[in-house]
């Protein structure tokens, strides 16, 4: 779901993605370390 969500919003315009966690927290963020 939040990949249709930022694909959708991606085709329409700039998108800036905001996020308090670390940039190594990412992968558990997404699920998938190579998503991140």
């Amino acid at each position: 779901l939040f990949f249709q969500l930022v694909n959708a919003r991606y085709e329409r315009g700039a998108m800036i993605l905001t996020s308090n966690r670390g940039f190594a927290e990412w992968g558990d963020v997404f699920g998938e370390p190579m998503m991140s």
